[in-house]
């Protein structure tokens, strides 16, 4: 059994990688797993993702470099996960 230390806001995932708790049900699949989606709930349309605190945004404005949820989480997300570049 393998102990893994992350920050405390950390999300760790199925095969023990940590990520930040932004990426927690954001309906990308950050982890290889996609750990971080289980047991989520998305009430976004499908051309839409979810900010972290629960705002709709859509996909086109996610990772483009300019904040657009209230909490800025479409422009939290890991860079292999955008879009465009970071």
């Amino acid at each position: 059994h393998v102990t893994v230390e992350c920050y405390p806001d950390s999300f760790i995932c199925g095969d023990n990688t940590c990520l930040s708790g932004f990426t927690r049900c954001n309906a990308f699949e950050n982890c290889a797993d996609g750990s971080d989606e289980e047991s989520c709930q998305h009430n976004c349309r499908e051309n839409e993702y979810q900010c972290a605190d629960g705002t709709c945004m859509s996909k086109s404005t996610w990772c483009d470099g300019i904040p657009d949820c209230p909490d800025t989480s479409d422009e939290l997300s890991t860079c292999r996960n955008c879009q465009f570049q970071c």
